[in-house]
């Protein structure tokens, strides 16, 4: 199999209350952007970040592209599906990088307040940072693609979702696509239209 250019990075996000019919849709959206040359970067929450990571991995491209798995502390989730520091197979404790404090400044800024959240609350907003911007801040995502349930008539979500969302906003992210709304599922399966043969094709 001939390597395929990388073209960046698309965060995969959303909802742990994402409905399962919308977490399928994630695995192929996935595997679809690995195919055109696509790379996740994602946080490895349950729902809508592992229907994405999943769909990553089974895609024949993933070992060449790579992803960027970030985890809010290592040995991050249930007890025996902790998470752990593994940069190998792209999985990296966000809460050692040199850039953690200004990230945790950017998610205080984005969601307006720590209220209502602990210590791992807080270090989960922190990782969304670097699901949009990257271990070093300057490495901003090309597309967003998530479910949220909308807040009202402005672009915001309910949920964690939504500090990556604004996070992306102020990035200047233009390729937005909440997946909880009629434009961005016409959009989906747009985008797996005109992709499908080529995908069916790589797996």
């Amino acid at each position: 199999m001939l390597p395929i250019p990388f073209k960046g990075w698309y965060a995969g996000v959303g909802s742990r209350e994402t409905p399962e019919e919308i977490l399928a849709l994630m695995y192929r959206l996935s595997q679809a952007l690995y195919a055109q040359g696509y790379a996740l970067s994602s946080g490895d929450a349950e729902g809508a970040d592992t229907a994405f990571y999943e769909g990553a991995v089974s895609s024949p491209h993933y070992h060449q592209l790579g992803a960027r798995i970030y985890l809010a502390w290592n040995g991050v989730g249930k007890e025996g599906k902790k998470r752990y520091h593994d940069p190998k197979n792209y999985f990296y404790d966000a809460s050692q990088f040199p850039t953690w404090e200004t990230a945790t400044s950017i998610a205080l800024e984005a969601r307006g307040s720590w209220e209502g959240l602990g210590r791992g609350g807080i270090a989960m907003h922190t990782r969304n940072v670097f699901q949009i911007m990257g271990a070093d801040l300057t490495s901003p995502v090309s597309s967003i693609i998530y479910w949220g349930k909308p807040v009202g008539k402005t672009e915001k979500v309910k949920g964690g979702t939504n500090t990556a969302l604004q996070l992306a906003i102020k990035c200047g992210v233009k390729n937005r696509i909440n997946l909880n709304t009629d434009e961005g599922m016409e959009r989906a399966t747009k985008f797996l239209d005109q992709y499908g043969n080529e995908l069916k094709g790589a797996t």
